[in-house]
């Protein structure tokens, strides 16, 4: 499980900078002469690159080979993090954070492409496991270490710490990772390229600023209506290409398509849960940001003991099962939420992170799994970047769900935000809980032997009919 351990870097890295980065921004744009309204637009940056360079991720590892994509990423990213590191300016800041969203669209699902072609199907599951669960560090340990480097020394660190987990990462990689390459040379659909990157570009930017107080409907408008322009443009295109960017065809397999559907619905839902849950506790509740931060620990904690153990519970009963109760389950705990008063007992609270972290875990490594299962070796560096886009528009999207129907709620009244009351946050926690619920109904369609290859599940046999 060395090559997992690898891997785990990238995760890592990825996971870390994105969460990090979040404490230290007022004490960022003091420095930089900024706002740090104006100084969001880096992490936007960033979102915005990663998710239109990943579809490129799989034409370049067939072309150049997964470990030279993988290593090269990697110091892409190292190296951008130096310079976001000694930048005087928003504009060379966010410069630099569109350099390092590209090395981690290259990093994660090549990263994930190396666990595919080194592990077999019995026991990908468990390098998966491996591979991600340091990458749970990030959400973690991100907040709480940007507050600490920043208030103790400076924000800059939060950038350089990236240095020697990427020095490592490239060390090991080079050592431990073959470098196949595929014999098929696909020629590059830059036409794809453009019309997935407007796209992808515009639903990003629009999930970034449509709750923002100064954001024209004109703005939004326009960018709806590129998003779906050039997302019809995507559909047409790759449908007549021979070697598409963007392999639709792979939504004809069950599992794949299982993941894309179900998975966003699921994605959207629970990440709108994650967003509004600190503002319940903190605004609704009037505990402190360290008070709220233990709940969410408890959280992180369910997700670890979920990662400890997967494949008994998928290999006793199966993919579909896990992903419908799975799902389910966790909108029932989302639901929980709704019952929370400020005198509610610690422990039933606790355990509702515990129990939430648990079931998410559960459905995003299975997922992260099934999807998978029936794609062909020649499709699966396109399959690796298709499904890390799909998954980072859908996270993307939650927050800015949570943002849209907490504002909604508020304003239903013709209050304004600052009369926002706990009871409007758990509204909307209920609706993200029937969101979550839904999703695991979208997994009904699949069979009961999906994914046994990963799982080893073995159906039992049903009673023939007379």
């Amino acid at each position: 499980m060395i090559v997992a351990l690898v891997v785990s870097f990238a995760f890592l890295m990825t996971n870390l900078d994105s969460n990090v980065m979040l404490t230290a921004l007022p004490q960022m744009a003091k420095e930089l002469g900024t706002s740090p309204a104006h100084l969001s637009i880096a992490i936007t940056a960033y979102a915005v690159s990663y998710a239109v360079f990943v579809p490129v991720s799989g034409w370049l590892a067939d072309r150049l080979g997964p470990r030279t994509v993988f290593t090269s990423a990697m110091a892409i990213f190292t190296v951008a993090s130096i310079l976001c590191a000694v930048s005087n300016g928003l504009l060379e800041l966010t410069f630099f954070r569109i350099v390092e969203g590209l090395g981690a669209a290259m990093m994660v699902p090549v990263g994930r492409l190396i666990l595919l072609r080194t592990f077999d199907k019995s026991q990908f599951l468990r390098a998966m496991s491996y591979a991600t669960l340091p990458g749970l560090l990030g959400p973690i340990l991100g907040p709480p270490l940007g507050g600490f480097i920043t208030t103790f020394a400076s924000w800059r660190w939060i950038f350089i710490f990236n240095v020697p987990f990427g020095l490592i990462g490239i060390a090991l990689a080079l050592l431990l990772i073959r470098n196949d390459h595929t014999q098929e040379r696909r020629p590059f659909d830059w036409l794809g390229f453009v019309f997935v990157g407007v796209s992808v570009s515009a639903v990003m930017y629009l999930a970034t600023v449509a709750t923002r107080p100064e954001t024209s409907l004109l703005e939004i408008a326009v960018l709806v209506v590129v998003s779906l322009t050039a997302g019809v443009g995507v559909y047409v295109h790759e449908r007549i290409h021979p070697a598409p960017l963007l392999d639709l065809n792979l939504l004809r397999l069950p599992t794949f398509r299982a993941m894309t559907i179900g998975g966003s619905l699921f994605n959207i839902a629970l990440t709108g849960a994650v967003f509004l849950q600190p503002i319940m506790l903190q605004i609704g509740f009037g505990m402190s940001a360290f008070e709220s931060g233990l709940f969410t620990l408890w959280g992180a904690i369910g997700f670890f003991i979920s990662r400890s153990s997967p494949r008994p519970v998928l290999r006793r009963f199966g993919f579909r099962t896990v992903l419908v109760w799975g799902s389910i389950l966790s909108g029932l705990v989302v639901l929980l939420n709704w019952f929370f008063t400020p005198d509610s007992p610690y422990a039933f609270m606790a355990f509702a992170f515990l129990a939430g972290g648990l079931t998410r875990s559960m459905v995003y490594l299975s997922l992260n799994t099934i999807c998978f299962s029936e794609v062909p070796e020649s499709k699966m560096s396109g399959a690796t970047g298709f499904s890390s886009m799909v998954q980072q528009l859908a996270s993307g999207m939650g927050a800015t769900f949570g943002a849209i129907i907490l504002q909604f709620s508020v304003t239903w009244g013709g209050r304004p935000m600052e009369a926002l009351t706990a009871t409007d946050v758990q509204n909307c926690l209920l609706i993200c809980a029937v969101l979550g619920c839904l999703s695991g109904l979208t997994y009904l369609s699949l069979s009961p032997e999906a994914g046994a290859a990963f799982s080893g599940h073995k159906p039992a046999n049903r009673p023939k009919a007379a």
